[in-house]
């Protein structure tokens, strides 16, 4: 995970300039830059869309702790809405970052048809057979799942 080295800086609520100049940050955005989703913001989700805000890109995050968005948000740039559903819909591309997969199924139900045509990428841990049961479940909500999850 060498792209993500170094980031443990976004867990203390600190920004970084971006890497190179040719990078934007948040507030430089353009409309070229896909949305990003991120739901659930331990410390890998929290550094995840620390970099997405840090690339520019349209950053929409959720957590079921709404407060731990707060620094996300405060920088100018994450939004935060109140449920599961209008996170999902505000992006082409979900990032989940939870504990356990039983979890994770349970957010993603929660946002009901905001799934459908949407891209699932689940990084959370688990066992490789609880990961291809939520993958399966993703593409039955005619979503495309990306599952990479963690044991």
């Amino acid at each position: 995970m060498a792209a993500l080295d170094g980031l443990d800086h976004y867990n203390r609520g600190e920004t970084r300039e971006p890497a190179s100049p040719s990078m934007n940050t948040a507030s430089e955005r353009t409309d070229a830059q896909s949305a990003v989703t991120v739901i659930g913001l331990g410390e890998m989700g929290f550094a995840l869309a620390g970099a997405f805000l840090d690339g520019g890109h349209p950053t929409t995050v959720w957590n079921r702790t709404s407060e731990r968005a707060d620094p996300l948000v405060a920088r100018g740039g994450a939004e935060r809405p109140a449920t599961v559903h209008d996170a999902v819909a505000a992006s082409p591309l979900v990032v989940v970052s939870v504990k356990g997969n039983a979890t994770a199924r349970a957010v993603l139900e929660s946002s009901g048809d905001a799934l459908s045509g949407r891209s699932v990428l689940n990084l959370t841990d688990g066992t490789s057979a609880e990961a291809r049961a939520v993958a399966e479940w993703v593409r039955d909500t005619r979503a495309r799942s990306i599952s990479m999850g963690r044991s």
